[in-house]
């Protein structure tokens, strides 16, 4: 009996080494994707349009000062009667940008991007470029998965409380 107690110990205390190990393979994994999106994000930024929608007017790239300002929680666009909304949020250390879409009698068009990698005044989050300015941000969606919304051009938000 005493032997069937000492081998059912070793049995707990192998299992128990082993599900260490898998936690903490996964742990380490998942520290690794999560770092991984943000090393080369900012390789893209070449290469992308020159031109910046607002409102219903086309300026040029180069009109938009760089800022260096803290990124903020909202930004909001009109495009033709139509409104856009960029919102940033932080949930469990990762940062997300959501931009909704809203047309007039229309339901709202969300399309959520992650994780948000910042360096200096750009941002990346999938296929969405950013580029922090005076006042406001520009924003290029790449694949917007909306006819409304173009991509080879970028759209100015502003800053809204």
């Amino acid at each position: 009996m005493l032997n069937n107690i000492m081998c059912f110990n070793q049995t707990i205390l192998k299992a128990f080494l082993v599900l260490s190990l898998l936690f903490f393979n996964s742990v380490c994994a998942a520290k690794t994707e999560n770092e991984k999106p943000c090393k080369d994000s900012f390789k893209s930024f070449q290469n992308l349009p020159d031109e910046v929608l607002v409102g219903t007017d086309i300026f040029q790239l180069t009109t938009f000062k760089a800022s260096q300002q803290s990124l903020q929680k909202k930004y909001v666009a009109e495009m033709g009667g139509a409104i856009l909304e960029i919102r940033i949020t932080t949930s469990a250390n990762k940062k997300m940008v959501t931009r909704i879409f809203q047309e007039p009698d229309e339901a709202e068009n969300i399309r959520k991007f992650s994780p948000l990698c910042q360096k200096n005044e750009f941002i990346r989050a999938g296929n969405m470029y950013g580029k922090l300015v005076e006042a406001g941000i520009l924003i290029l969606e790449k694949n917007s998965e909306h006819s409304t919304i173009p991509d080879d051009l970028w759209i100015y938000y502003q800053i809204t409380n």
